[in-house]
């Protein structure tokens, strides 16, 4: 999600696709508007550039999730999709099964790895 800095008087004077600051604003889908209406003013390509890579990745993870929920339900086969897309979803499913084998190998109950 895109985060966002305000000046004095609650306009957004610049965005980020990370926290800059603990004053950054989380902002959600409902605030898109907003967003498109500050890169209108502002003019800068690599900010708006930013705001959509940014909902692409999100969006990403929504079709992954989608593409489970139909596979689950037998509304679709894996096997169904072409080659590509299987090996994309299958090698991002074990990425992110490996990234959650280390946060918990990590985060261990009293918060030492040995």
């Amino acid at each position: 999600m895109p985060y966002v800095l305000r000046d004095g008087n609650g306009k957004i004077e610049s965005f980020h696709k990370g926290a800059p600051s603990p004053e950054a604003e989380l902002m959600g889908h409902e605030n898109y508007q907003e967003i498109i209406e500050f890169l209108r003013e502002t003019d800068s390509v690599d900010e708006l550039q930013e705001v959509l890579l940014s909902s692409d990745l999100n969006f990403i993870r929504v079709l992954e999730d989608l593409v489970d929920l139909l596979c689950k339900n037998h509304v679709i086969a894996f096997t169904d999709l072409p080659d590509i897309a299987q090996n994309k979803l299958t090698c991002r499913k074990n990425i992110r099964a490996g990234i959650e084998g280390i946060e918990n190998l990590i985060s261990d109950e009293d918060g030492s790895i040995f």
